[in-house]
């Protein structure tokens, strides 16, 4: 399957989009549907991670139509969607949403890396969410 969709192994309430090489816009959508029939894992706000850091970009097509599109798939209890990839594409595809959807500015991000894009939740869980993180005692 070009995009697998499953919960993420080792944090709650994140739907793990991995992308292969190349995929389909129709592929994406499928996925979308996939992920609003998952079984809650956990209680809260649901997480999107969509992982491109295996793909070369976005299959030819309206981008900005079909990814406000996906967007409308999600569940109302998703709090964000991070694309997690270094091409430049992904990037301008963000910014292209930003600018054309304002209100989505906070909850549709990029990151470099998996590792930035799991930061940048864990953050949003400890500011809206009210999840502590435990820090290490020093000295």
């Amino acid at each position: 399957m070009p995009i697998s969709v499953s919960w993420h192994e080792k944090e709650t309430n994140v739907i793990l989009y991995q992308f292969s090489q190349t995929w389909t816009w129709s592929e994406l959508y499928r996925a979308a549907k996939r992920a609003m029939a998952m079984p809650p894992n956990g209680y809260g706000m649901t997480y999107s991670l969509l992982d491109w850091t295996q793909t070369e970009g976005f299959p030819a097509g309206p981008g900005l139509m079909h990814m406000s599109s996906v967007m409308s798939i999600q569940p109302s209890h998703r709090a964000l969607t991070i694309m997690a990839s270094a091409h430049p594409q992904v990037r301008l595809m963000v910014n292209m949403v930003h600018k054309t959807y304002p209100q989505r500015v906070e909850s549709f991000l990029v990151a470099q890396t998996l590792d930035e894009a799991i930061t940048q939740i864990r953050n949003h869980k400890c500011r809206y969410e009210g999840i502590r993180l435990i820090q290490p005692r020093t000295g």
